[in-house]
């Protein structure tokens, strides 16, 4: 067995040469990855050689395997039947999502290519030879159960080039398509839009020329410093706000057909509304929706190009807002003045277009009236769609495929408010802990007790999960494998551990942002403030967090012999069934003796801009079904997928969805240094958006 041999008698004198291993502990080592350390000592040498010798050494004469392998083979699709037959069956059956078809494999494209053909052949065969030689000496009970514990079920820990990845996925994919999960990830057809007479968005939006426009206009709209700060004023107080007021007067001087063509009402001064009427009064109107407002500079000296120059290097075009949100306004905008100024087009749906101005710092002079007036002019569920900014843009995946990620739903969001009245005093005298060291000890306390990631059945992150292990399941096999398992929790803790991103996808998050306190370096503060930003999870409520807090706060307020007030405010208060009083029974205002000090302290929490989860936009029907269509049209390409898919991030429709049709990595620094958006990745949010627009107008959804 020392000697190198060919699997055929080579045609070629090239061809490779196999190299015969004749370690015993390399064979261990493979016999152990495969089918454990226990068997693997029970096995006799002997059997272990043949199992794995190919019969075309030796001239055949030790070439047992072949035996060994059809009876292992059988096993093996005995098992795979077994667990086929065990799932629900399905009254059609479902298309392979690859295109391919029975007994096809681009390994048999040329049988003559060793590396493609002969390598996988052989090894698979190796690998049925083993369960065969198991079987042969411990019996089929042991054998079957090698394959689901070995095989199956360890199939990310296999050397893949060993068995051949399709095998196994095979099992696993038909797990996620049987049935054995509720969500299967289907995707409705794409949507070309037809039968208007106008150009297409790649005619229109594509080239050197489509380009230089959108520089100039995205550029204009960024050097406009419409920044919303936190501390801003009422919006006829305020002298902040006036910079709207610019950026209005440059939006008629560049879209001109725009403000001919649509009624435009200005809610709450700078809420921009703009309306335009269908022909068809039966339809839905269909509302896109994009915020004015950035958010404030820390330090202009540290961008590489001023942030308010919407400068343009050939590819970026950087400044504040350019990515967050004017990269859509400019586009919305883009595309209205390129239908309106083509006199042919008269749609049948109406279209609205709203723009907040204050969403960077709550939304609620914006957005939040906005939405009110919209529904006392249109009534209620009186939109078809509703797209806004948001969501998770577009994320390359494996076996050739894009993902496209709008939010379906939006974490809830409440920020609690800590405010320490304490006794001051000369620092020359300082109590063992001032305000601020209280407040501290607070801080350290609440990042020490983070929330925990959960993964709910059929919530939009599982189903965006099933999907990526449907159409990119090589992506990461263990991670497609607890899909298909439904093992809820494992996957959860996987995924809590990859990066900040994805934990925060499961996990309500909790970030203390602001702190302030004291006014002169030698007097002990008599007020500090902490501010706390909680965005919620839908496996947690508002109410949970305000609990939450109480418990982790009441003994250091106990401890310091605080009067603690939480959350008496009417904003504040516990919905309807919760407990009247949010403090623990037996809660009492005490002094530590070491500190031999009263602090004459008040504790008072209370929130501020409380909002619920948001209910989950559908994913199936005709709504869904169009608009997932139309992004598998604007972004498809050539022996591709496209695969739309709802994620994390009210009364006018249940179809909202947030999402920016930008690809990951062409938008970058968003709320920091060097904010930029590649400009050929706008034309391609023009591109949708236009696109977009005429599948709904043509469309009777």
């Amino acid at each position: 067995m020392k000697a190198p041999f060919s699997l055929q008698q080579p045609k070629d004198p090239r061809r490779s040469i196999w190299q015969v291993n004749e370690d015993p502990e390399k064979l261990d080592r493979m016999y152990e990855k495969l089918v454990g350390r226990d068997l693997t000592r029970t096995l006799p040498d002997e059997l272990k050689w043949l199992a794995v010798t190919h019969k075309s050494f030796d001239n055949g004469r030790r070439g047992f395997n072949t035996r060994l392998a059809f009876y292992g083979r059988m096993i093996v699709a005995l098992e795979a039947t077994r667990a086929i037959m065990g799932s629900p069956a399905e009254g059609i059956e479902a298309p392979d999502p690859y295109g391919r078809q029975p007994f096809e494999n681009a390994a048999l494209s040329n049988p003559e290519n060793l590396e493609s053909s002969g390598i996988t052949v052989v090894l698979t065969s190796t690998v049925f030879s083993i369960i065969g030689a198991v079987s042969l000496h411990h019996g089929a009970d042991v054998a079957s159960r090698v394959v689901g514990e070995r095989i199956f079920k360890r199939i990310s820990v296999f050397h893949m080039e060993l068995v051949g990845t399709g095998n196994i996925f095979f099992v696993l994919e038909h797990v996620l398509t049987s049935g054995q999960v509720p969500f299967r990830c289907e995707l409705p057809p794409v949507v070309a839009p037809n039968g208007d007479g106008l150009a297409s968005a790649d005619e229109l939006f594509s080239g050197p020329e489509a380009l230089k426009l959108q520089v100039q206009r995205h550029s204009a709209i960024v050097r406009v410093p419409s920044v919303s700060y936190d501390d801003l004023g009422e919006v006829d107080e305020d002298p902040r706000w006036l910079v709207f007021h610019e950026l209005h007067r440059l939006l008629e001087e560049l879209f001109p057909a725009v403000h001919a063509k649509m009624s435009l009402v200005k809610v709450n001064r700078f809420g921009l509304v703009y309306t335009l009427e269908g022909s068809d009064p039966s339809l839905k109107r269909l509302m896109l929706a994009a915020h004015q407002d950035v958010v404030p500079v820390a330090d202009a000296s540290t961008w590489t190009y001023p942030p308010f120059s919407g400068h343009f290097d050939g590819r970026w075009l950087w400044g504040r807002g350019a990515s967050d949100d004017k990269n859509s306004l400019t586009g919305l905008m883009s595309v209205m003045e390129t239908l309106l100024s083509n006199e042919t087009w008269v749609p049948r749906r109406g279209i609205v277009l709203a723009f907040g101005f204050d969403e960077e710092c709550s939304g609620r002079r914006g957005a939040g009236i906005i939405a009110s007036y919209l529904e006392e002019r249109f009534g209620r569920n009186s939109m078809a769609l509703i797209l806004d900014e948001g969501g998770m843009g577009i994320s390359a995946g494996g076996n050739n495929t894009l993902y496209a990620l709008p939010a379906v739903m939006e974490k809830g969001h409440v920020d609690v408010i800590y405010a320490l009245h304490v006794q001051g005093g000369h620092s020359s005298m300082p109590f063992p802990h001032t305000g601020i060291g209280i407040i501290a000890e607070i801080v350290s306390t609440l990042e020490a007790h983070p929330y925990s990631p959960k993964l709910i059945s059929g919530s939009p992150v599982h189903n965006h999960l099933i999907c990526r292990a449907r159409y990119s399941p090589a992506d990461d096999p263990e991670l497609t494998h607890l899909i298909a398992k439904g093992d809820l929790a494992a996957i959860a803790k996987r995924l809590a551990t990859s990066d900040l991103a994805t934990n925060f996808r499961l996990q309500t998050s909790q970030s203390v942002d602001l702190i302030a306190g004291g006014v002169k370096i030698n007097a002990m503060p008599e007020l500090i403030t902490l501010g706390v930003n909680y965005r919620v999870s839908p496996h947690n409520s508002i109410d949970e967090i305000k609990k939450t807090t109480v418990k982790l706060i009441q003994p250091i307020a106990s401890k310091y012999g605080l009067s603690l007030k939480a959350f008496e405010d009417t904003a504040s208060k516990p919905a309807a069934g919760s407990s009247d009083s949010m403090l623990d029974p037996g809660y009492t205002k005490t002094v530590h003796p070491l500190y031999e000090v009263d602090y004459s302290g008040t504790l008072i929490l209370t929130t501020q801009q409380a909002t619920p989860v948001a209910p989950v936009s559908p994913t199936t029907g005709p709504v869904w079904d169009l608009f997932s269509g139309t992004i598998q049209h604007t972004f498809s390409f050539e022996n591709g997928t496209v695969v739309p898919v709802g994620e994390i991030m009210t009364d006018l429709t249940p179809n909202i969805y947030r999402w920016v049709p930008v690809r990951d990595g062409y938008r970058k620094n968003m709320h920091t240094i060097d904010e930029r958006v590649d400009m050929y990745a706008h034309l391609e949010v023009v591109k949708f958006y236009y696109n977009l627009i005429r599948n709904f107008d043509a469309s009777v959804a």
